[in-house]
């Protein structure tokens, strides 16, 4: 019973892990390709739907380092919660702080400068989230009896 806040925040963690390099890796960088006059639309468009791809999982994610805190396997530390919840945060204090900003810019018009700009940002991003699948996977690990 201790093992479902670990299993749905690994699971999730690692479906936004997957996501978050696709994003990184193809779908940032041809943002550059778009033409000037279809770029308004094409980011309108490309906001709405990853809103629908990331709001449930960022949330189960969120919620669930949370509950670590509390619920988890006795083998578990402590600081390893801690830490999986801090990344779990920074991930919205970095898409709040950086990334929002941008894709508002962005959403005046194109801009070679901005999207360079994402596109390198996002780094941070990317290693969040991929940092907190490798901890959520050790965490996993450690969890398992031997």
């Amino acid at each position: 019973m201790l093992y479902w806040p670990l299993v749905i925040c690994l699971v999730t963690t690692f479906y936004l892990v997957g996501l978050i390099w696709v994003i990184q890796v193809v779908h940032y960088p041809l943002f550059a390709k778009v033409g000037s006059n279809e770029f308004e639309v094409f980011h309108a468009e490309h906001s709405q739907r990853i809103l629908i791809a990331l709001s449930i999982p960022t949330l189960l994610t969120f919620i669930s380092s949370c509950t670590l805190l509390w619920i988890r396997p006795i083998s578990v530390p402590d600081w390893s919660a801690w830490f999986n919840l801090a990344l779990s945060g920074s991930f919205w204090v970095v898409t709040a702080l950086v990334q929002v900003p941008k894709h508002g810019l962005l959403g005046k018009g194109h801009s070679a400068e901005v999207i360079a700009a994402l596109v390198t940002s996002n780094w941070s991003r990317t290693l969040i989230w991929t940092s907190q699948g490798l901890l959520l996977l050790w965490m996993l690990l450690v969890a398992l009896p031997t």
